[in-house]
């Protein structure tokens, strides 16, 4: 069974890998968020990164930074849940 390591405020770059696997088409962004996801997937033992829904939270504009990528870019947060 699964359990819930950390849920995490995502930029649409990252829901958008997260969820479908689709990749920004700047090269650099896309390694950004590929490797934050990664890396976030190692630092938990092997977790898995999955897209959430929380009503509270989606879509909401913001100029926090993404938990996941650490992009300052301000946009629109999502929820994910990074799962074992």
């Amino acid at each position: 069974m699964a359990s819930i390591v950390r849920e995490l405020s995502v930029c649409t770059d990252c829901i958008f890998f997260i969820a479908n696997g689709d990749l920004p088409e700047n090269e650099k962004d896309a390694e950004r968020v590929t490797d934050a996801v990664s890396e976030w997937c190692r630092k938990h033992d092997s977790a898995h990164m999955v897209a959430s829904s929380n009503s509270d939270d989606e879509a909401e504009f913001s100029w926090r930074p993404c938990e996941c990528c650490l992009s300052h870019l301000g946009g629109s947060r999502h929820s994910a849940i990074l799962l074992r």
